[in-house]
């Protein structure tokens, strides 16, 4: 009953956004099926989050990458639910200015988590970094990624300097 009415106040909320009821609910179910944190947050938490996610997905977002995105945040950089809200929608607004479309954005970010987990806190600032560099060398975001493991200790840092300073 208590998702039934979450679904229903959502939409009205959304509807002026172009959300239909179908969508609201598909947006909801992907939150409780990847992000693990839903069922133990708040109704006011989780009415949050599920309107963000359905305007999200009416900018080409999908709700998969969404709810995975959500969950990267909280599990692997320490956000709450409400701080991994705004990083999605900083996400978004991040894809606008480099002129990337937000969906790959979202994607790329939903993917990347296991790797982006190495910089703890920090893991959404690096991966807007990247995001950065990608836009500027036009090299994929999982090549840049693979770069960026080759650093993750001193010996293999010192290794790949030595191959870039030789080469």
């Amino acid at each position: 009953q208590e998702y039934s009415q979450s679904v229903t106040s959502t939409y009205k909320a959304n509807r002026k956004f172009g959300v239909s009821v179908e969508e609201a609910n598909a947006a909801m179910a992907s939150l409780a099926g990847t992000y693990t944190d839903w069922t133990m947050s708040d109704k006011t938490t989780r009415d949050s989050i599920a309107k963000t996610g359905q305007i999200l997905q009416e900018l080409g977002v999908s709700n998969q990458d969404f709810a995975q995105g959500m969950q990267n945040s909280t599990k692997l950089f320490g956000q709450s639910g409400m701080e991994a809200e705004k990083t999605m929608r900083g996400l978004v607004a991040h894809a606008k200015d480099l002129g990337v479309a937000p969906e790959k954005m979202a994607s790329e970010f939903a993917a990347a988590g296991g790797q982006l987990a190495q910089f703890g806190k920090q893991g959404v600032k690096a991966f807007k970094d990247l995001q950065h560099i990608s836009k500027i060398t036009g090299m994929e975001m999982n090549k840049i990624l693979n770069i960026t493991s080759q650093f993750d200790t001193f010996e293999s840092a010192a290794e790949q300097t030595g191959k870039l300073n030789a080469a």
